[in-house]
């Protein structure tokens, strides 16, 4: 089973320090990353902004970013809402992904200028290697996982499920 996972940090260069754990983790070939984003949002920005998370190993994909492409559903064209049934759209839409909108609205709320995140889509883990970085990062303060388990082929079901094209 792969996981997709969110952390969120409360300081927007938060996501850059969890990216460093992540790219540790896949140096001591403890994780297998399919893909990872940070999205960065400082004070006083319009918007956030997305950054692919590298090295990666080679997605289902090719070179691009199924992450992003779900960000940009998420915030950047419209923030969905659960009141105003977009969120539920959207869920119905990554049906099948193990993508829940529990997740999707816990995400969205967290998006705010001042803050980070770092979404990783991931597959193989050790958790005896994972669960000690894991765990410095959340002693420090100042950051939620979240986690969903998805579908081994995740991101190839979600660039289908989103309609992207990566010819």
């Amino acid at each position: 089973m792969a996981t997709l996972t969110a952390w969120q940090y409360q300081t927007p260069l938060g996501a850059r320090a969890g990216a460093v754990r992540l790219r540790t983790l896949v140096d001591l070939e403890a994780l297998e990353v399919l893909d990872a984003i940070t999205v960065t949002w400082v004070q006083g920005a319009h918007q956030p902004r997305l950054t692919p998370v590298r090295p990666r190993m080679p997605s289902p994909v090719g070179d691009h970013s199924v992450l992003a492409g779900l960000f940009r559903r998420l915030a950047l064209d419209g923030t969905p809402d659960a009141s105003d049934g977009s969120l539920t759209g959207l869920a119905a839409v990554l049906d099948g992904t193990g993508i829940t909108p529990g997740f999707l609205l816990e995400v969205v709320d967290h998006l705010a200028p001042g803050h980070s995140t770092l979404m990783v889509l991931s597959g193989t883990a050790d958790p005896e290697t994972v669960r000690p970085v894991v765990e410095r990062g959340l002693a420090g303060g100042g950051v939620t996982l979240l986690y969903a388990d998805v579908p081994d082929d995740a991101a190839a079901r979600l660039g289908r499920a989103l309609g992207l094209r990566f010819d």
